[in-house]
Formats: C-alpha cells, structure tokens, sequence
C-alpha cells in the first residue's frame, strides 16, 4: 500500500510538473496577428480608415496578405507607412490618370500635339499584323507611379524582410492557380495581383502570365496562417453576390456569372478568419476614387463597431498590446545626384538612343518628379511600350535603373464623331515610324464622312535627340460652306480645299514649335461632291508659311491650366482666280494673310477656372472671294480661317479682318463633367466678297455673344451640347458635338 501511494504521489508531481511547463510554454510563446486585406477597387481605400482604428488602439499585427488594392494598402503598411500616412497618399494621388493610357499633352513632343486627341481605338502594328489589346489599361503610368511609392522596398532582399512580413496574391491564368509572391520587385508583385482580366493588360514575370489575385483568393485568409498568424483579422470589402432585385443591367449579369467561384472561395476564406470588418461600401463602385474622404470615413466606422468585439477575443487568448517602433520608410524627398543611368529590356544600339532621348546630366539634382516626368516623355515618343524604374545608391549618388518594353511605334487607329455642322464622321488613322530612315514617322488620316478629306502628314528629325526636322503634308479637305441674310441662311455649298506644303521645324521641350516653309493650295467653291462643271470660284495659290506655337494647355478640351499662344502667316508669291461662269481669270499679285491667338486659363477654385482668350486676323487682298475670308462662328478642324465666337452660327460673319476677346467661366461639379458659360466681344470688317455669281456687301462693325455649355469629357472624346446668343441681332442657336475632332 505505502508503495502504491508513493507511486501516486510520483505521477501527480509528474503532472504538475507537465501543466507547469505547458503554462511556461504558453506565456512565453508570442501571438502572432495576421491583418488580412481583401482586394475591392476603390472601395479598398476604407481599409486605410480600419488601419487608422487599430494603430489608435494599439493593434499592431505581425504579418500582413493582401490582393489586389489590398496589396497596395497591405505592402506599404508593412514597409511602415502609417495609416494617416496612406491616407495622404490615398487623397493626392490622381488614381484616374493613374488608370489610364493617355498622356498629357505636355509629355507629346510639340511637332505631334496636331496629332492628338483624335481617336478612341489603337492597335499595335506587330510585323504587319494588328495585335489587339489584352486590357483596356496597359498601365503605362500606373508602372511609373508603383515605382515611386515602392522604392523603400528596394533595399530588402524578400519580403520576410519587411518591418512586418508581407504576401501577395495573384493569379496564374493558365492554371488558375495562385502564386504567392515572397520576394522580387514588390512594385512586379503589387501589378500583378491588380490585374483585373479585361480592365488591366495581365503581367508577364518570367515566362508566368498573371492576372488578380482576387480570381484564387479575394481575401487571403490562409496565407496569413500559413505565415505563422495565430488570430487573424480581416478586412473584406469584396462585393457581395447581386440578390435578383438588385440586378439592373447586363453588366450586372455578367459581373455576377464570373463571381460564383470567388464568393465561394471568399466564404471560405472569412470562416478562418476570426475577426472580420466590413466597411458598410455596397453603394460604392470599384472605380469611385472621387469618393476616398466617405471611403476613409466608413472604414473608421466599421472598425470602431468592431472594436470592443475584437479586444474582447483578444483577451481570451491572452494578447496584450507590446507597442514596436517602427520607423517609417526613408522617402526621396529631396532630389538627389543621378550618377548612372542602365536601361534593360531592349537592345544596346535602343538603349543608347532611349538614352539621348533622356538627357540625364551626371552633374544635375533631379527630384523623383524629373524622373516621372522624364518617363512619360519616353513614353510619349511611342517608342517604349511600358517602362519603370529603380534607384540603387552609389557613391556620390543613385545609380537609375530602367526597365523598358520597346514597340515599333506603328499603330492602327480608329476615331468616331458627331457634329451638328459637319455631321457624322469615322476616321482612319495610321502612324508608322522609322519606315524610310530613322526617326521619321507617317501619320495618315481617312476621314469617312459626307465631308471627307485625306491628311498625310511626314515628318524627320535629324537625330533621335534633335528637336530639328522636316515635315511634308499634304491635304484633301471637303467642308460645307454657308452663306446668310438677314439673319437667315441663303446659300449652302461645299469648299474644296487641295494643298501640300514642305516645312523645316524646330521644337523645345517646353511644348514650343516653330517652322517656315513653302507649299501650293488650290480651293474651289462646289454645289456639287467631287463635280469640277459645279464650281463657281476656284483659287490657285504658291504660299510662304511661318508658323510659330506655345500651348502648354493641359488638355486640348476643358483645359484647367496653362496658356496657348499661336501665330500663323501665309504669304501668297503667286496665285491665280477663276470664276468659270464669267470666264473671268486673274493673275494675283503678292497678298497675305495673319493670324494669332492667345488664350491663359486662371484658377479661381478648386472647381471652377477662367479662361481668358484673344484672336485676331488680317487678310491683304485684291479682291474679296469666299475662299479668302475669316468667318466668326465655329471652329473647323485643319482651317485657319474659321475662328470661334459663342453666339454665332457656323460661317455666319465672314470678315477680312477682326479682333475678338473672351472670358470663359468654367465649373466641374463631378470629374469630368462642366458647366461653361462664355462671353465674347470683338469687331470685324469684310470688304466686298464674291461668292461666285452673288456678292456680299461691304460693312463692319462690333460683335457681341454669349454661349452656356454643358460638357462631358469622356474616353471617347469631348461632349458639348451649347445654347449660344447672338446679343446683336437676338438669335438663339444649339449646338452639339460628340467624340474627338477630326
């Protein structure tokens, strides 16, 4: 018995011994906190107002997943930027210039600004054939501003290294399986688990196509655990599956038939997590980056309900908050000496000439500004198909690493429009480059349209770096043409215009050209299309040109800053007039003509802007013929003489010389969309003009109109609908144009 009770009294010590060991494990094990971030567009900014909650309350988590914009938030938190931090970056960042394509006039070189904001589809000529595109956004820019917000990432060799550990996800689109990025270029990582198949062109990393990560796991629950995370907390703002009421369109439907797999997978997903936000957003679009103050707002709020439920569950598994510093990451802030500069992807031969393009001076300070906008200028020469960057340190400053995907800059492009005056149009663009010699480039117009024309357009620069060149045009050009009396339309016709002319430019950096040269024009007053036996008038012309141009608009429609100064002159060596029905021809002598414009936009708000504009023309001329005249109405694609005056109709004051001034009030209530009202004065004088069989009389005088203009400027070009007034003679006039000049 003493034997059986020393046995006993042995195992419980034993088990005591046992429970005290597993208690001592237990209390010196440390939690570890998985924060998980779900991807959700736009709406993933509220992530940042839930981040702002915890960092307040102490919770700091030890490892972080993320997809998608979740990448984006999670990454840069786990390189130590704070909440408020990521906040700031959230509200300044212009995430809609961000996601798309098209570059600022400013980063097009000057002689090519003609060619701009014409179409709405492009299409890369790869050896001969059309490539069509794999997104809607090749993220040419969003490349470019991911290098910059994820620089301090450069220095650490995977992302275990972060100051707190960080995944992403995306996905493999020929398997659908996921891959889980550990290390690499965390901006490579960030891009492709962002992806969205259709909306952005998918990534190409070592032979592994990839796309969002969001079509494997939305909300990487598991990667955080398999990471080690004993308590993880989520914040989901996917959207939730449509209930049959809620479905409005057949985006709708479509949006829904390719969900199935991830709300099921994100189901999953929630039930290992243990605690889950979710920002009250379903009204929010995935796109509604106009709305980031209400996204941040609600992301606070969702977090702050949440609270007292998460430091509950805390505490039942014994963690306490052990606050770590962690110091946020070093950001270039200041510009530094670029001692190096390497570009990758291409061949020696491009990279050389990539690099005179640049002109990065090993003596010179650039901010990381310079090097956005240095880019973008590469871009804008369409030689580099995508590029980004990394700065290494070196001795006595940063070694900068390009990567570039080059292209052949040849492209296929389609345009659509609508005017009430000129009426429905398609247009044919082709760009082609480096087709005879190097740095030249073609742009050739087909507008097809009851007023057709045809525009070629060559141009050579003497070097890859010059801003020296050469450029033949040439131009075939059909436009109506009106005539009125009395405040009411008497003749309606057709122009012809023909001419080429040879120019020699010079260009800046600074969105400046100028140019001289010599060219033949030859116009024709029709009633008829493409019927010589109909011309009334028809005028023969050898001309000098000088042309001189500063527009650093930053957009050619609405523009909300900058100034555009023009100066163009025509001198006539030798001509000849013909009027067939009185078989009248005359030899002209030397005439001219001169125009210039001048117009500054001046911000008065956030929202609202004044442009203040000014032209004026002069013609010398022997006599006065419809083809030779200013006419005050409505602007007209590839003409010197049609000027804009709100309040007039189209070609409605014919004029051999005038002046106008303007102001234009312009008001953006929601992006993109604007309310203008413009008010117009100016004086005109028109001698005699011939129409052929008819004749206008002689007269002059002051001019005064005002126009209001609703505006909409949309991925397929400028919409304008105007109510214009005549103040002179009380005439109401519309106005209505759809899609891009052409």
């Amino acid at each position: 018995m003493p034997l059986f009770q020393g046995l006993k009294l042995k195992t419980l010590g034993l088990l005591l011994c046992l429970l005290f060991f597993n208690f001592q494990s237990a209390a010196q094990h440390e939690i570890k906190l998985g924060l998980v971030l779900s991807g959700g567009g736009a709406k993933g900014i509220a992530q940042i107002g839930a981040l702002k909650v915890l960092e307040e309350a102490g919770i700091q988590p030890d490892i972080i997943t993320g997809t998608s914009i979740g990448s984006i938030v999670g990454s840069l938190y786990a390189l130590g930027y704070t909440a408020d931090s990521l906040a700031s970056l959230a509200k300044s960042a212009d995430w809609f210039d961000y996601f798309n394509d098209n570059l600022r006039r400013s980063f097009i070189p000057a002689e090519e600004l003609i060619h701009t904001d014409r179409t709405v589809l492009s299409f890369p000529l790869v050896k001969g054939q059309i490539e069509l595109p794999k997104g809607v956004v090749q993220g040419k820019k969003l490349d470019i501003f991911l290098s910059e917000i994820t620089l301090p990432a450069n220095q650490y060799a995977s992302f275990d290294d972060f100051p707190i550990p960080f995944r992403a996800i995306a996905t493999d689109f020929e398997t659908g399986r996921s891959v889980v990025f550990k290390d690499g270029l965390l901006k490579d990582a960030i891009r492709a688990s962002m992806s969205i198949p259709s909306i952005f062109e998918p990534v190409l990393l070592d032979s592994t196509l990839l796309i969002d990560g969001g079509w494997v796991r939305n909300l990487p629950v598991q990667d955080a655990i398999q990471m080690g995370a004993d308590f993880t907390i989520a914040i989901d703002v996917g959207g939730l599956l449509y209930k049959k009421e809620e479905v409005s369109s057949l985006l709708d439907i479509l949006n829904q038939s390719g969900s199935y797999g991830i709300a099921e997978n994100n189901s999953y997903q929630v039930d290992l997590a243990d605690v889950v936000i979710r920002p009250a957003i379903d009204n929010y679009s995935t796109l509604g980056f106009d709305r980031i103050d209400s996204l941040l707002m609600l992301g606070e709020q969702a977090a702050r309900r949440m609270l007292p439920f998460l430091k509950k569950r805390l505490e039942q598994i014994g963690w306490k908050p052990e606050p770590r510093q962690i110091e946020s990451p070093t950001l270039i802030d200041y510009k530094i000496l670029i001692k190096k500069v390497s570009i990758s992807g291409t061949s020696e031969e491009q990279s050389a000439a990539l690099l005179r393009v640049l002109s990065f001076s090993p003596q010179r300070a650039y901010a990381l500004s310079d090097i956005d906008q240095a880019l973008k200028q590469l871009l804008g020469t369409r030689f580099v198909r995508k590029t980004d960057y990394q700065l290494e340190e070196m001795e006595g400053g940063y070694h900068l690493k390009l990567r570039v995907t080059p292209q052949d800059g040849n492209f296929v492009n389609l345009g659509a429009n609508y005017d009430i005056d000129q009426k429905s149009g398609l247009l044919l663009n082709l760009d082609l480059r480096n087709q005879l010699i190097t740095g030249d480039k073609l742009h050739l117009d087909i507008r097809i349209s009851e007023f057709p024309s045809l525009w070629a357009d060559y141009l050579l620069r003497f070097s890859s770096k010059s801003r020296l060149g050469v450029r033949l045009s040439g131009l075939a050009h059909l436009y109506p043409g009106l005539t009125y009396e009395n405040n009411k339309k008497i003749d309606e016709f057709q122009i012809h215009r023909y001419s080429w002319r040879l120019d020699v430019f010079a260009s800046s950096a600074r969105a400046m050209s100028a140019s001289i040269g010599v060219g033949m024009e030859r116009f024709s007053k029709n009633e008829n299309f493409f019927n010589p036996n109909t011309e009334e008038i028809k005028l023969f012309q050898f001309n000098n040109y000088l042309n001189f141009f500063w527009d650093t608009h930053d957009r050619k429609h609405f523009p909300t800053k900058g100034s555009l100064f023009k100066l163009e002159a025509r001198l006539a060596i030798t001509g000849r007039l013909t009027r067939p029905f009185e078989s009248f021809i005359r030899n002209e002598p030397v005439q001219g003509v001169a125009k210039f414009s001048f117009s500054k936009v001046f911000p008065l708000r956030s929202k609202l802007h004044v442009q203040w504009y000014n032209e004026a023309g002069t013609l010398s001329l022997n006599e006065g013929n419809i083809l030779q005249s200013f006419f005050l109405g409505r602007d007209l694609e590839q003409s010197q003489t049609h000027t804009y005056f709100a309040g007039l109709r189209y070609m409605e004051q014919p004029a051999t010389s005038f002046y106008l001034s303007g102001l234009k009030f312009q008001y953006e209530p929601l992006a993109n969309i604007f309310a203008s009202w413009y008010f117009n004065v100016g004086e005109f004088q028109v001698e005699e003009i011939r129409l052929g069989e008819q004749t206008l009389a002689a007269d002059r005088g002051l001019l005064w109109g005002t126009s209001f203009e609703l505006g909409w400027l949309t991925l397929a070009g400028p919409v304008k609908f105007a109510t214009e007034y005549n103040l002179g003679n009380g005439v109401v006039s519309f106005y209505l144009h759809l899609g891009h000049y052409f």
